[in-house]
């Protein structure tokens, strides 16, 4: 006689581990209704799940996987963008490209199966916007805040901040306007977390008044998601000092932690922070900063790098401490080119005649029209021995620096400061609790004009310690780098019509690269020699760092001790979303710079906006 086999004949731990396989936000919960015993199985599976996720955070034993976006209608590359998790899905709203153009698009990505779904909402849309908060509460999706660039024309307009709220429906799909009962001010790059049914807001970039300053601030702003009505809570004497561009870690619904930030140009923090929030929004709410130990451990960068709370851990992705302390790791884009050499002072004559047994033959050769982008002038200095570089070079470089730090504060600092992140923290030796210095500008130059012309804005506010001037003007003085090096290379003052000559004359070449590349695009006989030289092999992945909470109430947080970073982890970038899903994290967009590209002489290194999925999660073990 024939006997039924059938999958219930399996020991439980085998049905339990063939289980673990299906997707936690679908298929398990259509498993858990078959019957009681899989409905057991399934509610083990989840929990084994979620415990061993957590461990592996912990010890920092995950694995990656990334799914690049698909050919096809598909998710625009972007960064500084909204993200959340409702139900089975991961929402997305707004962000800007390289162009500044921000969105007001809404998308959402279906977990279960990793796709995504732009839904065709009703109602009133919000403005496109970036650096906007997006959180969730019940079926709704509450979208406040966020900045955009106004259009180009006329050039006397600036950046814009809003305070609008949007509730957007994943029910019946359709946005929503608010009228609040009381305002608040119009804010960006402030930070949001949910405490059952108030929504606390912390920091940012205000605008107090309509023709004021922007500044960054530390005001704390509650809002009844049931009356939708504002309130400035009072808080202790001694709050954080104002930022933008850090992290907000709902602890419970009287707790949260703050981490990091921007408080404007060199003010870059690593400070954590709790907020007690014990008598509800109409009492006093207590400050607490955190004692940090092992601070040796922590990420090299925590402002403009979300954080996204684990079980008792919080997980920051930032670049590894190897890439920061060891010159020879550098990123290619922060080495100054070869071209780019300041001249010793005169007087060290040893030091000039090793450098120059040093220097290889090729880096005395003339430049060549074409070949590096640039035509050197004569040198103007009859002390100028042939075999040293011109100062055209070097004047080009401390031009560059100076544009780079001049866009830095006088552009949108939520991004433009964010673009120098990486480049700025590879310069410094450790992370500051206090503020941030940099280093070596005028030896970096060229790679700090990219970075911080990336995302800079003409006419846009200029931050200096909090504040920020809408005229542009600088609230600071500082040395010029230029005149040090003059100081030091005995060179005078050059007169403005040669850099406008210079300029242009770059600006000529590059026309005439683009023409002859449209001619050969015309004939058909383009070829692509260095398609495979500059393939992906220079690949930075960053470095996982968990920061141990579970003693917060006792007034210190703990540093995680570092393990090898996997050579599957994400590429260096910022100002991407970091949310916690089921059993795993999601990370999606940024920017980043192209490191390959570097290479390419005569060009600028360009960023690289991302629409890719990473995935972190536990490692599997197979039975």
């Amino acid at each position: 006689m024939k006997s039924n086999v059938s999958i219930e004949d399996l020991p439980d731990p085998i049905i339990e581990y063939i289980l673990s396989y299906l997707s936690p936000y679908r298929d398990l919960k259509q498993c858990m209704q078959v019957n009681k015993s899989w409905y057991r199985f399934v509610y083990d599976v989840i929990r084994k799940t979620q415990r061993d996720f957590n461990n592996a955070v912990c010890h920092m034993s995950v694995q990656w996987c990334h799914l690049e976006a698909e050919p096809g209608p598909t998710i625009t590359k972007r960064y500084s963008h909204s993200a959340c998790c409702n139900g089975n899905s991961m929402y997305i709203f707004g962000g800007c490209t390289t162009a500044n153009t921000t969105f007001n698009d809404l998308w959402r990505l279906d977990l279960g199966n990793r796709c995504w779904i732009r839904p065709l909402a009703t109602g009133t849309y919000p403005p496109p916007k970036a650096c906007a908060t997006l959180v969730s509460h019940s079926d709704n999706l509450v979208l406040f805040g966020g900045w955009t660039h106004t259009a180009p024309y006329p050039l006397h307009q600036v950046w814009r901040v809003f305070n609008h709220i949007h509730i957007y429906n994943t029910t019946t799909n359709r946005w929503t306007q608010v009228t609040t009962a009381t305002t608040c001010p119009p804010m960006a790059g402030h930070s949001a977390t949910v405490h059952g049914d108030v929504m606390v807001v912390f920091g940012g970039v205000q605008k107090q008044i309509c023709d004021g300053p922007f500044v960054s601030t530390s005001d704390v702003w509650t809002l009844d998601l049931k009356s939708y009505k504002w309130q400035k809570q009072v808080t202790s004497t001694d709050p954080p000092p104002p930022r933008y561009g850090h992290s907000q870690i709902l602890i419970d619904r009287d707790h949260l932690i703050i981490m990091g930030g921007c408080g404007g140009p060199n003010m870059l923090y690593t400070d954590i922070w709790l907020l007690k929030m014990i008598d509800g929004p109409g009492g006093l709410w207590e400050w607490q900063r955190m004692d940090v130990h092992l601070k040796e451990n922590s990420a090299p960068q925590i402002a403009f790098h979300p954080a996204c709370k684990v079980g008792n851990q919080v997980v920051v992705m930032s670049k590894s401490h190897k890439s920061r302390s060891s010159p020879a790791s550098l990123p290619n884009l922060l080495r100054a080119p070869s071209r780019t050499w300041v001249p010793p002072r005169l007087d060290d004559e040893d030091s000039i005649n090793l450098r120059n047994a040093k220097r290889s033959a090729s880096e005395f050769e003339p430049c060549v029209n074409g070949k590096r982008g640039v035509l050197k002038r004569p040198d103007r200095q009859t002390n100028v021995k042939p075999n040293q570089v011109s100062s055209s070079d070097e004047e080009e470089c401390l031009d560059s620096s100076k544009k780079a730090a001049h866009n830095v504060t006088n552009s949108f600092p939520l991004l433009s400061q964010a673009a120098s992140v990486k480049s700025d923290s590879s310069l410094s030796n450790s992370p500051s609790t206090s503020g941030y210095n940099r280093n070596g500008v005028t030896n970096n130059c060229n790679s700090s004009s990219s970075a911080a012309t990336s995302a800079s804005f003409s006419k846009s506010p200029h931050v200096n310690n909090g504040n920020l001037d809408a005229q542009g003007n600088s609230m600071a003085s500082h040395n010029s780098p230029k005149e040090d090096m003059r100081q030091n290379s005995g060179q005078g003052n050059s007169g403005t019509n040669v850099h406008t000559r210079r300029n242009r004359q770059r600006q000529l070449e590059g026309l005439d690269r683009m023409e002859q590349r449209l001619r050969d695009l015309r004939a058909g006989n383009v070829s692509y020699p260095n398609l495979h030289k500059f393939s992906r092999t220079l690949k930075r992945p960053m470095c996982l760092y968990v920061l141990d909470i579970s003693t917060v109430f006792d007034g210190y947080v703990t540093w995680r001790a570092v393990k090898n970073q996997s050579p599957s982890a994400p590429e260096e970038i910022i100002l991407y979303s970091l949310v916690l899903g089921k059993g795993e994290v999601i990370m999606f967009g940024g920017i980043q710079k192209d490191l390959n590209s570097s290479e390419q002489e005569g060009e600028t290194v360009p960023e690289i906006v991302s629409n890719s999925l990473h995935f972190m999660t536990a490692e599997r073990f197979v039975i």
